[in-house]
């Protein structure tokens, strides 16, 4: 069955549930739980990105031209500094849930098992995904990053949404944790 899925997890919590589990119909938790935490991330991304803000404006009142002089560039400093601490922690969670003892093992050995496996560890990182492509999806709009970034942040929403019901939570650990520390 689910086991309960509450946010934050601590690092210690995530060892000891298990890599993956079979059977239908998949035992993940409930959307309102899901939404829930992945609201609570969001709003974690917007204030540490508001506080990096606030700290750099705050430095440049200080010590005028020590760092970047027009306010536009201190936000996108402060917005990129969220998106590698994000990404970083990303990274972090798929390489440790892919180098814990037993990941391997316990792949499931048939292809439709692979789809459709429920990793209690991998739904953490795909609630934590959404919510990062969700901010990165405003901020694009409101920076206009253009086209294909409106496309890449609106496609990985999407393949996020298909993981919490669950989906290739096999695979999503290389892609949505592992390949995130090349970007951070």
């Amino acid at each position: 069955g689910a086991l309960g899925f509450t946010l934050p997890y601590c690092v210690n919590e995530l060892k000891v549930l298990p890599h993956f589990e079979v059977g239908f119909p998949a035992p993940s938790p409930p959307l309102p739980v899901l939404a829930t935490s992945a609201a609570v991330v969001f709003a974690a991304a917007v204030v540490f990105e508001f506080g990096a803000k606030r700290l750099m404006d705050a430095s440049q009142a200080l010590a005028p031209g020590v760092l970047l002089a027009k306010a536009r560039d201190r936000s996108v400093l402060a917005r990129h500094a969220m998106d590698a601490l994000a990404l970083g922690y990303l990274g972090y969670l798929g390489a440790s849930m892919a180098s814990a003892p037993g990941f391997l093992e316990s792949i499931p050995a048939t292809a439709y098992e692979r789809v459709y496996a429920y990793s209690p560890r991998f739904q953490y990182l795909c609630v934590c995904m959404f919510a990062f492509q969700a901010k990165n999806m405003l901020d694009t709009l409101r920076w206009g990053d253009g086209p294909e970034f409106i496309m890449h942040h609106a496609i990985t929403l999407f393949v996020g949404w298909g993981g919490l019901h669950p989906f290739l939570h096999t695979y999503g650990t290389f892609f949505f944790g592992i390949s995130e520390i090349s970007t951070a």
